[in-house]
């Protein structure tokens, strides 16, 4: 099966939902993985990346970037469909097949998001499964934001409201994974 779809990860001092995800994803090969690490004060380490995934660097520190960080994803991804995705979430094996299968019939001017029936706080609307024509078409996410907190929007009102993914639903880990810099509750 040829790699139709990359899942793109921006990464923050999240050593443990790091493991996690490299764990749930292990031995996936229809697929290509990337992952940014926006300035963490501990870089990755590259042992615990398959070597398969491609890896990236933030340099700077800069608060509130994940959008920033997303911007580079988009710009260095060999595929046309990206699902851009929170630390804090993953797909289930079985869904993430099933994107990958329904590609073709998707359309590529249709930004796609997923559903939650787990969560009890207010749902990210950030993770997206978007093609690469559309969000370079609608210019990224805005730079003139990057370093607010809750500069998604800026995208999100480019794109109305986008498509739900029938039966895709994320998994959060949040629950059992806390930032490396953030004490256990």
């Amino acid at each position: 099966m040829e790699k139709n779809l990359t899942i793109n990860y921006t990464y923050y001092n999240n050593r443990h939902a790091l493991e996690k995800i490299v764990e749930h994803y292990k031995g996936i090969d229809y697929c290509n993985f990337q992952i940014i690490d926006d300035g963490s004060s501990t870089p990755i380490d590259l042992v615990l990346v398959p070597p398969t995934w491609s890896v990236y660097r933030i340099q700077d520190d800069i608060g509130w970037n994940n959008e920033g960080a997303r911007n580079t994803l988009m710009e260095t991804t060999e595929t046309e469909w990206n699902i851009l995705i929170d630390m804090d979430f993953i797909l289930s094996l079985e869904d993430l097949l099933y994107i990958t299968e329904k590609i073709p019939l998707l359309d590529i001017k249709t930004p796609y998001r997923f559903v939650y029936t787990d969560i009890a706080y207010p749902r990210p609307v950030n993770n997206l499964l978007i093609s690469k024509t559309l969000f370079n078409a609608l210019g990224g996410y805005d730079k003139a934001f990057l370093g607010l907190y809750g500069n998604d929007t800026t995208l999100l009102a480019k794109l109305g409201v986008p498509e739900k993914i029938n039966n895709i639903e994320l998994t959060r880990i949040m629950n059992e994974v806390v930032a490396d810099d953030k004490p256990l509750l």
